[in-house]
């Protein structure tokens, strides 16, 4: 082989491998010294490098610049296979931006152009571009074409030995099944993943995993153990110079501080998580921050601040048709509404909300949204037939988070209440005690301790102590609890 050919392919392979391990700095001296290459091929493979390391360190203008140069050359030169790389990496840039239907178009181009190819290296991009476009419709809501796309991706990665691209695709899978509630699955990927990920020393995908077990842990309500997995992908990511991931880590950290009662450093998480996801465009991230700063400003009794959040995540939402986060949003405005005492309201937002996650299949989100839409209606007629109450307690079974089990165990016990029936609210009290003890989720105490207030004044019995132990913990916890309660 030519020894200057030799030199590009060693150039390439080494900056790979530093990108790889995080070396980001060293990975761009190589890809810009391919980018002088004499030959137009390795010239398209060098910018194609550039764009790697920028787009992870979040500088998306620079790696869609160096993209679009290997498009050019590429295509005047009639590089099939790098230019089908280039369409992958420009889809891949507007499924950040959120600008999902462009981010297909490049999909659909590129696979095209690998389309009846049998080559390794073909099949390989075909895997790449499924997986990509997997990702799209998980985003888009559409979770059976998001696992039939990922499916084939993970067929093509198994069968061609490319066990970094199939730790990815199996990563991948776990949040398509997570958002499907079928969790065995999920864990299963997630453990084919993380294992695939260390054989092969693959940092990245490790870091992404750890994140991922730490969200398991923390849906289970594990806050603890979920902790170290969330600060060792931290701590990986940040190495790594990732601010997409590391965004999304101080996020689930935010939360993880939230339920143990700790506003003040949930606060600077979350604020890391919006700053980052704000600085590199990530419209889908942000909406996710703007959901949970909202439930922060509610528990804090800043409600304006709360419905402030909201305004701008419709808006995103609307603008980029990201109907699956209409019922979290929808649901955090009707809080709003009903804690100020607005039932009305908070009624016509969470039957709203109802209606879209039923129609999306998205049982918990809809099973959250009835109960405090019943709520809404109780609190307007100042009461409520046990019948309706009965109904909806037998259906807290496919509640599986265990924020959505406690705020559905709290709605149950107050509807309780409305309806004379402290008998009844005292077992849900007595099942919300267990699983705050058992999650330790201390950000929930103030409103428990208010319940069992609430139960003894209407037994006739003293009450008010109670009620002022539980406006001292909020207090403590710097929260407000609201006034349909108290």
């Amino acid at each position: 082989m030519n020894p200057e050919i030799l030199y590009y392919h060693a150039l390439l392979h080494r900056a790979e491998c530093l990108g790889y391990s995080g070396r980001y700095d060293e990975a761009e001296r190589d890809a810009k010294k391919l980018v002088k290459a004499r030959v137009p091929e390795w010239k398209v493979r060098g910018h194609l490098q550039l764009f790697y390391i920028y787009e992870t360190h979040g500088e998306f203008r620079r790696a869609r610049k160096e993209v679009e140069k290997a498009c050019e050359i590429a295509e005047k030169e009639g590089l099939i296979y790098d230019l089908s790389v280039g369409y992958y990496y420009l889809g891949r840039l507007e499924t950040k931006r959120g600008n999902y239907s462009s981010a297909l178009d490049y999909f659909r181009k590129g696979i095209e152009l690998v389309e009846g190819r049998e080559d390794k290296k073909f099949l390989t991009r075909k895997a790449c571009i499924y997986h990509e476009t997997g990702i799209v419709y998980q985003r888009l809501g559409e979770l059976d074409k998001a696992l039939d796309y990922l499916k084939k991706a993970h067929e093509i990665q198994k069968r061609t030995g490319n066990k970094r691209g199939e730790a990815i695709v199996l990563n991948s899978l776990y949040i398509v099944y997570m958002g499907k509630g079928d969790r065995e699955n999920a864990k299963k990927c997630l453990r084919q993943s993380l294992k695939i990920a260390e054989m092969v020393e693959y940092r990245k995908i490790m870091a992404t995993v750890l994140n991922n077990l730490g969200v398991l842990s923390l849906v289970d309500g594990e806050l603890h153990e979920a902790l170290p997995f969330f600060n060792r992908a931290l701590l990986m990511y940040e190495e790594m110079h990732s601010p997409h991931n590391e965004a999304g880590v101080h996020s689930n950290l935010g939360m993880i501080y939230l339920y143990m009662g700790d506003m003040k450093k949930a606060e600077l998480h979350y604020e890391k998580a919006y700053r980052l996801r704000k600085k590199l465009n990530d419209v889908y991230g942000l909406i996710i921050s703007l959901i949970l700063m909202g439930e922060m400003y509610l528990l804090k009794g800043e409600y304006k601040k709360a419905k402030d959040m909201m305004e701008q995540a419709t808006k995103i939402t609307e603008e980029k048709n990201l109907r699956g986060f209409y019922p979290e949003v929808l649901v955090v405005e009707g809080k709003a509404e009903l804690f100020e005492g607005r039932f009305s309201n908070a009624e016509k937002k969470f039957s709203l909300a109802q209606k879209i996650a039923e129609e999306q299949e998205e049982e918990e989100s809809g099973f959250l949204a009835r109960t405090y839409l019943l709520l809404s209606r109780a609190l307007q007629k100042k009461g409520i037939k046990t019948s309706g109450i009965e109904e909806l307690a037998d259906g807290v079974k496919v509640l599986e988070q265990f924020n959505y089990v406690i705020m559905a165990y709290e709605n149950i016990a107050l509807l309780y209440l409305l309806s004379r029936n402290p008998e009844e609210a005292e077992k849900w009290v007595e099942k919300l005690k267990e699983k705050i003890k058992a999650w330790r989720c201390r950000i929930y105490i103030p409103d428990l301790i208010m319940l069992e207030a609430l139960i003894l004044r209407q037994r006739g019995k003293k009450w008010k102590q109670k009620k002022e132990k539980a406006e001292k913990e909020a207090e403590k916890l710097g929260i407000k609890i609201p006034s349909f309660l108290t």
